[in-house]
């Protein structure tokens, strides 16, 4: 689950809006390892909004997490898990996890 935040929307005549990402609060990656990962910084998250916020795009780079814990590092080389890719479009959303 991904938590963050777009600013406000404009006021007055617009043709369209797509919202950039204002700030991450938290995001928690939970069944890849036996604890969940609180990624709380910018360096391992990257979004991109697609036309008028209509999709989303969504990388978690959990190598990049500062402090990760040992045990999580070491579950996630055994899995050899680089990245996670995640794409929403409407009622269409899948996901996709990198390996080394």
């Amino acid at each position: 689950m991904a938590n963050f935040f777009w600013p406000l929307a404009p006021t007055g005549p617009t043709a369209g809006y797509t919202a950039p990402l204002q700030r991450w609060e938290v995001t928690t990656i939970s069944g890849i390892t036996e604890e969940p990962m609180l990624l709380e910084r910018y360096s391992p998250q990257t979004h991109r909004p697609g036309h008028y916020n209509f999709s989303e795009k969504f990388i978690f780079e959990l190598r990049l997490k500062r402090g990760i814990d040992k045990g999580v590092g070491s579950g996630l080389q055994a899995l050899d898990v680089k990245q996670i890719h995640l794409f929403f479009c409407g009622v269409e959303s899948r996901g996709k996890v990198d390996r080394i």
